[in-house]
């Protein structure tokens, strides 16, 4: 019979094949349920699921309060301006398109939660952090 295999190069293995399946995920795209277009759910609508219910009501009054002033306008450009160039209805298409800030929807991966305070910004409340970290799982899960 074969050697047995060490233990630390088991534990290599393992780690080695878990890496590779969640490589082959891929990414999330935007929740769209109608497909697309002004009048439908979706990134581009105004309805959608509870994610993005969630995200009207709970995540764009904080966006619109504490991050607006610098985050809107044109994507690439600095500070990151990751609300976009339109109005608070486009916040979400804008929002969920940029994996970084959403950090894929896991809300310890999203910089939206962990930048904290910076350049006279506030850090978010508890109570804030667990909104937004809602509303990541909630996309999370329709998506």
């Amino acid at each position: 019979m074969g050697a047995a295999i060490p233990q630390p190069m088991l534990r290599l293995s393992v780690l080695a094949a878990v890496l590779v399946v969640t490589g082959c995920v891929g990414t999330l795209e935007p929740y769209d349920p109608g497909g697309g277009g002004d009048d439908v759910g979706g990134p581009d609508g105004g309805g959608g699921g509870a994610a993005r219910q969630m995200f009207d009501s709970d995540v764009t009054p904080m966006l619109s309060q504490f991050c607006a002033s610098c985050h809107t306008g044109v994507a690439g450009s600095a500070p990151l301006k990751f609300l976009g160039p339109g109005a608070i209805a486009d916040y979400y298409g804008s929002i969920t398109a940029q994996p970084a800030v959403v950090g894929n929807f896991v809300p310890t991966s999203a910089t939206l939660l962990t930048k904290g305070a910076h350049e006279g910004a506030p850090a978010w409340t508890a109570t804030q952090a667990d909104a937004i970290s809602a509303w990541l799982l909630a996309e999370a899960t329709e998506r």
